[in-house]
């Protein structure tokens, strides 16, 4: 009995994976950080290790009930082992709207521009452009629906990064 349970178990995972997977990756995560040190507020972090790809690439988060009402508060890119080109990435809710503050839809990217980098570690807050205003801001949106990751620019077939979301409880 208790190795049916196991089986029945192990196929339930590998049938409906925490992160629909694109082409481009290779594996996903969520990963319970603890707490934070700074405010004592609950840290989540959903990671995301990439292969590069010649055709831009958005992964979707399906499991976002895991954070959801959590607030998106930094956004990091770590390139890996093979050192992938210089592109950019949007983080797209439901309706598209880019939280890294992009001004003109899906096409030019504002906080994350040229955040994956062959060699260096990249990181940003979340951004919201304000059209009345004409300005840019920090902000930290609570995730209420799907979130997806856009990669754009990314021509190296194998160029590995990881692009890493913390999210807060607040």
């Amino acid at each position: 009995m208790k190795r049916l349970i196991i089986i029945i178990s192990l196929s339930l995972l590998l049938a409906f994976p925490a992160v629909s997977f694109g082409a481009s990756v290779v594996q996903g995560s969520v990963v319970d950080v603890g707490e934070d040190r700074l405010n004592s507020n609950p840290t989540r972090t959903l990671e995301f290790v990439c292969v590069g790809n010649p055709d831009n690439e958005e992964m979707t988060v399906r499991n976002y009930e895991k954070v959801k009402g959590w607030c998106l508060t930094w956004i990091e890119v770590i390139p890996g082992t093979t050192p992938p080109d210089a592109a950019s990435i949007f983080v797209l809710d439901e309706e598209d709207m880019d939280l890294l503050g992009c001004e003109d839809g899906e096409t030019t990217p504002y906080a994350g521009y040229l955040m994956i980098d062959a060699d260096y570690k990249r990181a940003c807050y979340p951004n919201l452009f304000l059209t009345r205003a004409g300005l840019h801001t920090n902000y930290f949106p609570p995730v209420m629906n799907l979130l997806t990751l856009k990669v754009i620019d990314q021509g190296t077939a194998d160029g590995m990064f990881t692009v890493r979301w913390t999210f807060e409880r607040r």
